[in-house]
């Protein structure tokens, strides 16, 4: 399994500069324990690894917001809210619900199940695919730094869309699909 260590390796590696023996080194082992934890949260909020993908039962707060009747704290660590239902199967259950701040409105009852991306700060439970596109990510954020190079940059920026790509499509392969329900689209067309 892969650790902070090897990701920074596999990205220092890709602008051609010297690899670490530990993130507590100084140089380029500092830049990277910087920005890693920048880099991951952006990573698991833009894309669906499924290394981020947790659910939670949440109960209602006792501080409902005008215009709803519950109010509910999303989970600490959690990133983005993917899907949001009444039951543990995510049935969507038709009621709106709005996000603000660190709280999911809505006016269906306790409890409310969501299904949400969280930040996922253990690269041992990532898979090789993730850690070779948390290392790409890492390189492009240093690469003006220790390069001064914008051809470097680009061919970076290149490469980890091609791995991000791959990396999908694996993650993608990896699973059985998730059913759709029916919407008043489906039931128009009969």
């Amino acid at each position: 399994m892969p650790s902070y260590v090897d990701i920074a390796n596999m990205a220092l590696t890709r602008l051609g500069a010297g690899t670490i023996l530990s993130l507590e080194d100084q140089g380029n082992a500092a830049l990277v324990k910087t920005i890693i934890p920048m880099v991951r949260r952006a990573e698991f909020a833009e894309h669906m690894w499924k290394e981020g993908i947790t659910r939670a039962e949440l109960p209602a707060n006792s501080t409902p917001k005008p215009g709803y009747k519950y109010a509910y704290d999303i989970p600490s660590g959690c990133i983005r809210v993917l899907e949001v239902g009444y039951n543990a199967a995510l049935v969507r259950f038709g009621q709106p619900y709005v996000i603000e701040g660190n709280e999911i409105l809505t006016n269906a009852e306790s409890p409310l199940f969501i299904r949400y991306m969280q930040d996922n700060d253990n690269p041992e439970r990532w898979s090789g695919h993730l850690a070779t596109v948390m290392a790409y990510r890492i390189a492009m954020e240093l690469c003006e730094r220790i390069t001064e190079s914008n051809t470097k940059m680009e061919l970076l920026q290149r490469d980890y869309r091609s791995v991000l790509n791959k990396a999908a499509m694996a993650d993608a392969m990896s699973s059985a699909p998730v059913p759709q329900q029916d919407t008043s689209w489906d039931w128009g067309r009969i």
